[in-house]
């Protein structure tokens, strides 16, 4: 199956928080499917991809940064292909809440999925997942990204990259007090259709992606907020080997 890049899709983001009430929103967003290494910018110069914006050495390429991240976790990809899934930087700011790095060996088969997760408080944490043969993944949570969430439960997660189609969910398990089995906290489902990049390269939705994301994610907390939400603790994030903290401010 070759996927080429890049590939631009359109994303519904479908999020459901079902504890200690339901809420759900569902947002449209793009994502560009890129191959690090040849990272010429698809709509220059307003959308763009830098290394800062990712984990790693910002002076360094992204492809040096995964494998330097893969390195101090004991993995070779043996110069595999690295496809990263994320929002670019756009009009000169960037946040993405998660990239992916889709991550093959030298034989095209997939070893490994980064999961790069970013918070508003400048921390990024980067997950490192080995889908089974159905693209499943278990793992615990270990990075505090909602407030109203403490940094504890399960991901059970599922990836599905296709030429021309992308779906991954996220489930969030945590275990309560008076329950006997955990329970599902939140589901976040990200689905995907390539489109055709001169459709939607003027798209002003696809060309302010990070404004209007950053905006998003602050109205739904004081959403929440109202509704009687109240801040689990949050320590401080201890960095990993190969991951830097995010600069204090997005915009170059």
């Amino acid at each position: 199956m070759t996927i080429q890049s890049p590939t631009l899709f359109r994303c519904r983001l479908i999020h459901i928080r079902h504890h200690p009430f339901t809420y759900r929103f569902t947002h449209t967003l793009y994502m560009w499917l890129v191959d690090v290494d040849t990272l010429a910018a698809p709509v220059r110069p307003l959308v763009r991809f830098h290394a800062a914006d990712h984990l790693g050495d910002p002076t360094r390429s992204i492809r040096e940064n995964v494998e330097t991240f893969l390195s101090c976790n004991g993995i070779d990809l043996a110069g595999g292909r690295i496809l990263m899934l994320a929002q670019p930087r756009s009009a000169g700011y960037a946040f993405d809440p998660v990239s992916f790095f889709f991550c093959y060996r030298a034989d095209d088969s997939l070893a490994i999925v980064i999961a790069e997760v970013r918070n508003t408080f400048g921390e990024r944490h980067c997950y490192l997942l080995t889908p089974d043969a159905a693209g499943k993944a278990d793992f615990r949570k270990e990075f505090y990204v909602s407030p109203y969430f403490p940094v504890d439960g399960r991901y059970r997660t599922r990836f599905v990259l296709n030429p021309d189609s992308v779906r991954i969910v996220f489930a969030l398990h945590r275990a309560l007090r008076n329950r006997s089995a955990p329970v599902t906290a939140l589901t976040a489902t990200l689905v995907g259709k390539k489109v055709r990049i001169p459709a939607v390269i003027v798209s002003p939705r696809l060309l302010l992606t990070s404004y209007r994301t950053i905006a998003l994610i602050h109205w739904h907390a004081r959403r929440l907020r109202r509704r009687g939400l109240t801040s689990a603790r949050r320590l401080p994030h201890q960095p990993q080997l190969g991951v830097t903290p995010i600069r204090s401010s997005h915009r170059e």
